[in-house]
């Protein structure tokens, strides 16, 4: 077959002016996950009737026409036999109802955190590893219980993360990747300039390649933790990869939590 559905996408995803970013949206993934798609000749059938809902374009007849003019016999409606089945039936299909989508999903945690970026206050939501929270929860409450006792939610808010970077440096890390991931594609969509005004960055040099921050003095912003995290409802698409928990150096750094297992 000569069909590649990853440049028809993208080539409909261009006629309709539609970003990845949107599209993600629609189809309830992540914009890496779009620009994967449209890099690909191939696809999950159940992702591209998504996409055909979101695009309002019905792929699968440009397949079977494909599919027709190799040799293979059209479908016949008085002779169910040996039939391709090329009807999307809604009743099979709950992302192409009417209703509000309510398969595929699973509640997970997100994290709340403020960022105050060369002296221009944002509030995001990033979404960690599943495995982080507990994590993240231990090294705060270790945190209360040592340097930062006592402390109100403004002194929290200036002195926890630098207290995390100091003594738990992984989970650290974890949160500024994301916040860096988040801010790349948010500048990348920005069209009314919010970010864009205040973000120092580098526009790629290839329309293939990708955004990357410059030079910017951000400060992470997570007093009263527990008050930050939350519940929020993502596809199972849309989780992000466990990072490796059990690896010797994040075991022995906590050590407690996994004794307690």
């Amino acid at each position: 077959m000569n069909i590649n559905i990853g440049e028809l996408i993208k080539e409909e995803m261009d006629r309709q002016g539609i970003t990845a970013t949107q599209l993600a949206r629609k189809i309830y993934c992540e914009r890496t996950n779009v620009i994967n798609i449209t890099h690909r000749n191939s696809i999950n059938t159940e992702l591209l009737m998504r996409i055909c809902r979101a695009l309002k374009v019905n792929y699968f007849s440009i397949l079977a026409d494909e599919m027709w003019k190799e040799g293979l016999p059209k479908p016949d409606d008085s002779n169910n036999n040996g039939q391709l089945a090329m009807v999307i039936d809604k009743k099979d299909m709950p992302y192409f109802n009417d209703k509000d989508i309510s398969e595929g999903f699973q509640k997970i945690k997100v994290l709340d955190i403020s960022l105050e970026i060369n002296g221009v206050n944002f509030d995001e939501c990033l979404e960690l590893p599943q495995e982080a929270f507990p994590l993240l929860v231990y090294a705060y409450s270790c945190a209360l219980d040592g340097p930062l006792k006592n402390m109100d939610d403004e002194q929290l808010d200036e002195n926890f993360f630098p207290w995390l970077i100091d003594n738990h440096p992984r989970l650290a890390c974890f949160i500024m990747n994301a916040v860096e991931d988040l801010l790349t594609e948010r500048i990348a969509d920005d069209v009314e300039g919010t970010y864009r005004d205040v973000i120092n960055y580098e526009e790629p040099a290839d329309i293939n390649d990708w955004y990357a921050l410059g030079d910017n003095k951000i400060k992470y912003m997570l007093g009263d933790l527990t008050e930050r995290i939350r519940y929020a409802k993502r596809p199972l698409s849309w989780l992000l990869p466990p990072f490796d928990l059990y690896s010797e150096p994040i075991k022995s750094e906590y050590s407690q939590i996994f004794a307690n297992e």
